[in-house]
């Protein structure tokens, strides 16, 4: 029996357990399993501020890509924002 790096317990292989890997699906498998309603549940489902916070995230995309802008841009801009506090004097 072959033991995990951390030497909690055997190790899982897809050879040895078929049984147990075969239940999985990838993302894109999941992602093709559902419909339209399952969607729907969801956005119904959910808290009006998420669905806010969603829509605001679609429009400053849409935003930065008829300005030019690219992924990237928008997530260095993201990330600066995260880093620098709102008060801070930039010089």
């Amino acid at each position: 029996m072959r033991v995990c790096r951390n030497g909690i317990g055997p190790s899982l292989m897809p050879s040895r357990h078929p049984d147990l890997f075969g239940r999985f699906l990838t993302p894109q498998q999941e992602m093709s399993t559902l419909t339209l309603s399952d969607m729907l549940d969801f956005m119904e489902s959910a808290p009006r501020d998420l669905m806010l916070i969603m829509r605001t995230t679609n429009l400053l995309r849409s935003i930065n890509r008829d300005l030019g802008g690219t992924s990237f841009h928008r997530m260095a801009v993201r990330a600066w924002d995260f880093q620098v506090p709102w008060d801070a004097d930039v010089g």
